[in-house]
């Protein structure tokens, strides 16, 4: 069995990761965060650009962020700017193709006074994991990959959870490149989540699965001394391993990419191994 600390699907859509993993078992979903969207945050933001402003750059770790971004951009375009400001061209540099799937909706055809969207998404080949090696893909292909006086110039902005980690905000300083940072939902604990997780999610054998940092620490909280015996822990990616392994949990399965199949593939091969030890 799987528990996914992580929202259930609406009423009529399928979740990705309990579909990946139904060959293994089922999947039960307990949310831990109860979110609210900041997106006021982007109009501060956006006011404090320079006018002209020919490019800006967005780089975005999650979903719930990206999801923010897309449905505010359109309004921020539509303020008064001058002509050149109104041509610019947006940038938005994602963590993967799960996070980049909302932004498609901002990927219109270029028309004569209108802004454009640009999503990079990393290849595969970019090995682009967690925000750290966001940061690093960002430096070497961004804007600030070339010698060019004026490229501290180009407006960097963070569109990020307020508890965010700040392994991207220390890398980029460490590159010298200034960062505006917009925190555009803040995420609380969910009320009565252990109610939720009973009967068998804690007396058969166990995944849990855990999809953010934050997510981690709850759980953790909740449990001092640790899951229970039968409990193996997962994670979606390495920064929330490392979370995971910051408050002493063991991490039995860490996807390589931050994608349904990827974290299937890993408890399947976490199930092999433990099934050779015996």
């Amino acid at each position: 069995m799987f528990v996914l600390f992580k929202d259930a699907p609406e009423s009529d859509q399928k979740d990705a990761y309990a579909t990946a993993l139904a060959v293994h078992g089922n999947a039960r979903h307990i949310p831990l965060l109860a979110t609210t969207d900041t997106p006021r945050e982007l109009e501060t933001v956006w006011a404090s650009l320079p006018d002209p402003c020919g490019e800006v750059h967005f780089l975005i770790t999650s979903v719930r962020a990206a999801r923010v971004v897309t449905a505010a951009l359109p309004s921020l375009l539509r303020l008064p700017l001058s002509a050149a400001t109104r041509r610019m061209v947006v940038h938005v540099w994602p963590l993967g193709p799960a996070t980049a799937a909302p932004l498609d909706l901002l990927q219109l055809p270029p028309a004569k006074g209108r802004a454009q969207v640009q999503v990079h998404v990393p290849p595969a080949s970019a090995n682009v994991r967690d925000a750290a090696s966001l940061a690093a893909y960002f430096i070497a292909n961004g804007p600030h990959s070339t010698v060019d006086s004026n490229k501290n110039k180009v407006p960097v902005v963070f569109a990020r959870g307020d508890k965010a980690l700040d392994a991207l905000p220390k890398a980029l300083e460490a590159a010298g490149i200034p960062l505006i940072t917009a925190v555009v939902y803040h995420t609380a604990e969910r009320a009565n989540w252990m109610s939720e997780l009973a009967g068998d999610a804690l007396d058969l054998d166990t995944w849990w699965v855990f999809f953010s940092p934050s997510g981690a620490s709850i759980v953790a909280n909740a449990f001092p001394d640790g899951p229970p015996p039968n409990v193996r822990i997962a994670s979606i990616g390495e920064t929330t391993a490392a979370q995971l392994r910051s408050l002493a949990r063991t991490v039995h399965a860490v996807a390589a990419r931050p994608t349904a199949d990827a974290l299937a593939e890993a408890i399947a091969s976490a199930d092999n191994n433990m099934i050779n030890e015996k």
